[in-house]
């Protein structure tokens, strides 16, 4: 998966009503811009309502942000990379760590 992913532009989530969507990470932490319907947490929560990918409802939309996320591949890989880094297991240590720390101040 990740051999395949790793020389991918883009992937498409056509999941609705995802409550999270960790392929969708994935697929950014090989450098692959996302494209995932706008009704889900993934939208929300992992892209940041097209801050980080793509987004669509309609199938049309499907089509046109496949064709734009291809345009800007290029300039974004960097900037997935960079965004799955916080879905990863260290950074998850990390939170969790401040959690505690800010419970035991509290």
């Amino acid at each position: 998966m990740y051999h395949v992913l790793g020389r991918s532009a883009a992937f498409i989530h056509v999941r609705p009503h995802e409550p999270f969507g960790i392929v969708v990470a994935e697929a950014m932490a090989a450098g692959a811009v996302p494209i995932v319907h706008k009704s889900g947490g993934p939208w929300i929560g992992i892209v940041r309502l097209g801050r980080y990918g793509l987004g669509f409802v309609t199938e049309e939309e499907a089509v046109t942000s496949i064709c734009r996320a291809l345009e800007l591949a290029d300039k974004l890989r960097t900037v997935v990379i960079r965004r799955s880094y916080e879905f990863s297991y260290g950074m998850f240590k990390q939170k969790l760590k401040e959690i505690i720390y800010e419970i035991g101040v509290n």
